[in-house]
């Protein structure tokens, strides 16, 4: 709700107080945000001379004025002269940047009294002290009952012989008129020490923090509520909480009450809990480091078995080469031998000593071209990098190729060349050779009739799929679901069982990708999945 006239009003007299439009602006805001938020309780701004520059509609009705009636006016037309007096003395202290709270007697337009527990703060703006802003708490109620009951004998009575808190009432000079027993029970001191002397006496109270509220309950009026830190009395180890209010009487005269709370057994309760957090903590901690070091372990082992099936997987490829080598080789020896019998024999003609040199030229390619498809697979990938899918793949073919042809199995390919992805490729194409291993070595066992393995690469929402496919009549169910385990093989006892699980690493670990086995009518499916991107989106 917004009030337009006090908008005017509170305007005209920000105006007044040679402020800064900006200022304006944000104190425009502060009143509007009021209007809208601060509903049950009074709300107060004022300037350095405590001239009213805003009062909202709740502490208006509470008192009995419009809006336009005070906005503008002294704050003393709301109050008595002891306390306007008292309430620019705080002023003075609230320069300094501090805030407080105290009790304040206000008048209503009917010329009553009320009580107001009010909240105030400095108002700085750019580091310019404006004024005070304040929230107001009628307490009347509260504090007519409280008064009624402090001047009863039966509270007296009640107080000192059967309330379990600790208390203590003292005049305005700060000194103990009346202290109860279950006080003297808290503390272990005795009424006859400290009656009719300052309460500042009392040794644990001396310090800054305790001082420092009991000053400002005697002086404004502060009442406070505080725990107290590791007491010492009677020997043992104390917690109290400490409640300081302000009774208020008929006479002129102020007395106030202290009251002593033993929260000793939550103090220590807390004390225990934390302890014992600190002690998980440092349990949590450790086994945390213990957790990261059998982690770092068990990194050092996976490595060690795939370094291990790396070398079984180039160990098996260089002997198959070293076989494969030799039909070339021997076809050589002969091509050189041949040129040397037809040189003999008066033979050796232009055409022909061409076609044997090429002949010959051409075995020794596929050696070399072998021998460099083995070294490329065989070296370690040190830095990550984007690579045609297609082309690695091809690499892993072309070295198994004298594999294929030996056991006349047939090479089925269909090679999207567009699709990239970023990983090792090197480590890639060990894998994929361990796969296709994996099927020429089931297809070679069980004698399959017209055996073809068949590679497949296509792309679809940003992932590669990679199907390498035989028709050897599947992997037994026993063996399906442990198909990627290590030391897993149904091979000869030289082979190792790692070809599968170096590969499913390499793709899970380093190219973050999935791999998995399917059974299918004529055989085995190993579908890899990897992210990719194409080649024109680069």
């Amino acid at each position: 709700m917004k009030f337009n006239n006090g908008n005017e009003q509170r305007n005209t007299k920000l105006g007044n107080m040679k402020t800064t439009a900006s200022e304006r602006k944000i104190l425009q805001d502060i009143y509007d945000l009021v209007d809208y938020t601060i509903e049950e309780e009074g709300f107060v701004t004022v300037d350095c001379d405590e001239n009213i520059t805003y009062i909202n509609s709740t502490l208006c009705d509470q008192l009995g004025f419009k809006q336009l009636d005070l906005i503008g006016s002294s704050f003393s037309k709301l109050t008595i002269e002891k306390e306007f007096n008292r309430i620019k003395e705080i002023t003075g202290v609230r320069q300094d940047g501090r805030a407080s709270s105290y009790q304040l007697i206000l008048i209503t337009k009917s010329g009553d009294q009320r009580v107001f527990r009010v909240s105030a703060a400095p108002l700085y703006i750019d580091n310019r002290f404006l004024g005070t802003l304040g929230i107001f708490s009628d307490i009347t109620t509260e504090k007519e009952d409280i008064n009624n009951l402090a001047t009863s004998v039966q509270y007296h009575e009640l107080m000192v012989k059967n309330l379990p808190l600790g208390s203590l009432i003292l005049d305005s000079e700060g000194n103990i008129i009346t202290m109860n027993p279950s006080f003297t029970k808290i503390t272990g001191i005795k009424p006859d020490n400290l009656l009719n002397q300052p309460v500042l006496k009392i040794e644990f109270l001396s310090n800054l923090r305790y001082r420092y509220a009991i000053d400002n309950l005697l002086l404004y009026q502060v009442e406070f509520d505080l725990e107290t830190d590791d007491v010492i009395q009677r020997n043992e180890h104390l917690y109290l909480r400490i409640r300081g209010y302000h009774l208020s009487t008929q006479s002129s005269k102020s007395y106030f009450f202290l009251v002593f709370d033993d929260i000793t057994t939550r103090k220590m309760q807390q004390i225990e809990v934390k302890k014992k957090m600190d002690d998980l903590l440092k349990l949590e901690k450790h086994l945390q480091e213990t957790v990261t070091a059998k982690e770092k372990e068990l990194q050092e082992k996976e490595w060690q078995l795939l370094e291990k099936a790396k070398q079984e997987t180039n160990r098996e490829l260089l002997a198959k080469i070293a076989h494969y080598w030799r039909q070339p080789l021997n076809n050589s020896t002969v091509l050189i031998q041949s040129l040397q019998d037809d040189y003999e024999f008066g033979e050796l003609n232009e055409e022909r000593f061409n076609r044997k040199v090429n002949d010959a030229v051409d075995q020794l390619l596929h050696l070399s071209n072998t021998l460099e498809t083995f070294r490329y697979l065989s070296n370690s990938d040190m830095v990550k990098q984007d690579f045609v899918v297609a082309d690695v793949i091809s690499k892993a073919v072309t070295l198994l190729m004298p594999s294929c042809h030996s056991a006349k199995i047939t090479v089925k390919t269909n090679f999207d060349n567009n699709i990239l992805v970023e990983g090792y490729p090197r480590r890639f194409a060990q894998a994929v050779v361990n796969v296709m291993e994996n099927a020429i070595e089931a297809l070679t066992e069980r004698n399959i009739s017209e055996p073809h393995i068949s590679i497949s690469i296509a792309y679809a929402d940003d992932v590669a799929e990679i199907i390498i496919g035989d028709n050897a009549g599947g992997i037994e169910a026993d063996f399906a679901t442990r198909i990627f385990e290590p030391y897993l093989t149904t091979k000869n006892k030289d082979s190792q069982g790692l070809g599968l699980y170096m590969a499913r690493n390499v793709i899970t670990e380093m190219l973050k990708g999935k791999i998995r086995y399917v059974r299918t009518m004529a055989g085995s499916d190993f579908i890899i999945d990897l992210p990719a991107k194409l080649k024109d989106q680069t």
